[in-house]
């Protein structure tokens, strides 16, 4: 476990000082010229940054969950469930959305979509669901030790 941590705490630490640079450069950086409503110079920037990041830990948890898959089939029950449940959840999350073109003052680009829209509204959907069932869950198992101590 030491092996682990000699490795990850550099590269979160890493990541931590990249996103307090970017975040500042953003705040700081002044705006766009001529721009419709206050856009960031930088916000290009973050955006990539973040995108980077969510695609390497997608990448990582994947692969990493394939080589445990793999090498431990009996224990992989608890992944497969773990995997058809999301995948349950973002197939609900995608059927509750809705594709609705948008009124927005000033943008006029190609992202006020249909499928655009969808794929947004599934992942916020999403993102709402786990949040609520992470909430449920902690406090649930709270008061379940409490009970449990009790005793």
């Amino acid at each position: 476990m030491k092996n682990i941590s000699k490795i990850t705490t550099p590269i979160l630490w890493i990541l931590f000082a990249a996103a307090v640079v970017l975040t500042v450069v953003i705040m700081f950086g002044g705006d766009v010229e001529g721009a419709t409503l206050q856009t960031p110079i930088y916000l290009d920037s973050i955006l990539f940054y973040t995108y980077g990041v969510l695609i390497l830990c997608t990448a990582l948890t994947l692969i990493l969950e394939i080589i445990n898959i793999i090498a431990n089939p009996g224990k992989s029950k608890k992944s497969i469930y773990s995997f058809i449940l999301i995948a349950a959840i973002i197939g609900l999350s995608y059927l509750g959305a809705d594709g609705s073109i948008l009124t927005i003052p000033g943008y006029e680009g190609t992202d006020n979509s249909p499928s655009m829209l969808k794929l947004t509204d599934t992942g916020l959907y999403t993102f709402y669901i786990l949040g609520i069932v992470a909430v449920v869950l902690i406090i649930g198992l709270e008061i379940r030790n409490s009970l449990i101590k009790n005793k």
